[in-house]
């Protein structure tokens, strides 16, 4: 693959990875309660952490979508979106291995998983050939 195509799949990888967070962080927000009880957690009394925890996700999701738009001249954010994906894994493996957390949670860690390695595998060969 050419420097072009690199550059094309890493913004297509860090696009689809901000709008996974933008949209979970919309719905984690505006829908706190339904989103919470339809994955199985408490959803009585205040949902400030939860709704911090979409507004976090929202951020987060700007941040890739700035990277997608030029790598290049952002790679700190690409790095910050390896590093989160990275620790989104460690969290949500720890929380289903020693809390045995709702199934799901697993299938979450797969995903950021997949993005971790996915965008870190692209930006390596992205930023290899600059």
């Amino acid at each position: 693959m050419g420097p072009s195509a690199w550059g094309k799949a890493l913004r297509l990888a860090l696009g689809i990875a901000s709008l996974h967070s933008v949209v979970l962080g919309l719905t984690v927000y505006l829908l706190a309660r339904p989103f919470l009880s339809l994955f199985g957690f408490e959803t009585q009394g205040d949902l400030f952490y939860p709704k911090q925890s979409g507004v976090f996700l929202l951020a987060l999701g700007l941040g890739y979508g700035l990277a997608a738009r030029d790598p290049l001249r952002h790679p700190g954010l690409v790095a910050l979106t390896i590093v989160s994906k990275t620790l989104a894994v460690v969290f949500l493996l720890s929380e289903a291995i020693l809390f045995q957390a709702p199934g799901f949670i697993l299938a979450a860690a797969v995903v950021d998983a997949t993005f971790a390695v996915a965008i870190g595998y692209i930006a390596w060969g992205y930023y290899k050939r600059r």
